[in-house]
Order: structure tokens, then C-alpha cells, then sequence
């Protein structure tokens, strides 16, 4: 439970000074025997009111951007903390199209690393010296393959089984992340070409 204080401060239960005595923090619960008009009219007169946190009217989470919270007290005597719209601000379009920004960049990053996510990172280290040595094999140049040696032995697999599998994994990997990576950049220019909170927001950002 959070209380806004005679300082204008919102934080959980403390001891308030008020009139020349001091509460302690356990006088600000409410109490079983009062009601909820009662308590709230207790609160008041040493300064004090509970805190609600409202959702903005309408606000959808998903093409909306909080602006900074403000609080008032409402008819029930609580202060009510709520987030406007960020776009009824003068520096809106920018604020929004920052967060879109970073939406469409994570979304991105998020939708690869779950692709991936089979993979640790230092095994991902060797991918590059597997299809080094997989082209190398299956040029028939009979160059070492070290890596792919020791990865075929541990796995009771010819080395040419493995090499064909490797080039064929990098290949499908290296679709999937062109395809990524030119849905990004194609709504990053989107992004750039938006000018309006409203064509900022009407950008859908999603991978496949």
C-alpha cells in the first residue's frame, strides 16, 4: 500500500509528524471497524491520502505510450496516479517513435535468439570454422577438418554426413536472418517516413 505524504512524496507506510504529535506508521492502516470514508477522512486530517494506480481511459498497451504519471485526488478523497497519453505532449512524436524504435529493434533481436535458442553462445563460436571446414571437405581438396573430425566422431557420424548437414544448417540460417534482418530494416523505413504520432502507432511490428 502507497500513501502520498504532506511533502508530496508517495511511498509505502512511514511515521508522519502532523500538528505537533507523530504517528507511526502502523496508525495509516486501515482500521477493520471504519469504513472506507472514515479511514480516508483520518488520512486526511494529518495530511496523508492512499494511492491508487489507474490505467489511463482507453489506453492500449500496445500501440500507446505512457507519458510521465500524474496524481490528483479524486472524489473519494484518494490521490489517483495515472499515465496520459505521451502524445498530448509537445515532444510526443519523438518519444514515440523512440519506443517504436527499440520495439521493432528487440522484437528483431527476440524473434532470432528464440530461433536460436537450441544453441549456446560458445558453440555458436564455432559455426564459422564448421562451415569453413564442411566447404574445405566437401571441396575433396583433403584439407584437416580438426572440428568437424571430433564432432562427427562424438556423434557416431561420417564426417561427410556432418558436413552436409552443417552447410545445409547455415544455409537455412542465413535465410531466416536475411529474412529478419529485411523486416527490420523495412519497418525502420516505415519509422522514418512516419511523421505523426498516429502513423508512428499504425506501424505492426511482427517476425516471421
Amino acid at each position: 500500500m502507497q500513501y502520498r505524504f504532506p511533502d508530496n512524496n508517495i511511498a509505502t507506510a512511514k511515521t508522519v509528524a502532523s500538528g505537533g504529535h507523530t504517528y507511526p506508521a502502523g496508525y495509516l492502516a486501515w482500521r477493520a471497524s471504519e469504513t472506507e470514508g472514515d479511514w480516508i477522512s483520518r488520512l486526511a486530517a494529518i495530511g496523508v491520502a492512499p494511492v491508487r494506480h489507474e490505467q489511463p481511459a482507453g489506453y492500449d498497451a500496445a500501440t500507446q505510450t505512457k507519458g510521465d504519471p500524474v496524481g490528483a485526488l479524486d472524489e473519494a478523497g484518494w490521490w489517483a496516479v495515472t499515465w496520459p497519453d505521451v502524445a498530448d505532449r509537445p515532444d510526443a512524436v519523438e518519444i514515440v517513435r523512440a519506443a517504436k524504435l527499440a520495439e521493432i529493434r528487440d522484437a528483431a533481436d527476440a524473434y532470432l535468439a528464440a530461433a536460436g535458442a537450441e544453441y549456446g553462445a560458445m558453440e555458436r563460436a564455432t559455426w564459422d570454422q564448421q562451415y569453413d571446414e564442411a566447404m574445405a571437405y566437401q571441396a575433396g581438396t583433403g584439407a584437416s577438418v580438426p572440428l568437424l573430425t571430433a564432432i562427427a566422431t562424438a556423434r557416431g557420424m561420417d564426417v561427410s554426413e556432418l558436413a552436409d548437414r552443417i552447410i545445409s544448417n547455415r544455409a537455412a540460417w542465413v535465410a531466416l536472418s536475411g529474412a529478419v534482418v529485411g523486416q527490420r530494416l523495412a519497418y525502420q523505413d516505415a519509422l522514418d517516413a512516419a511523421q505523426t504520432v498516429a502513423d508512428i502507432r499504425a506501424i505492426g511490428v511482427s517476425y516471421a
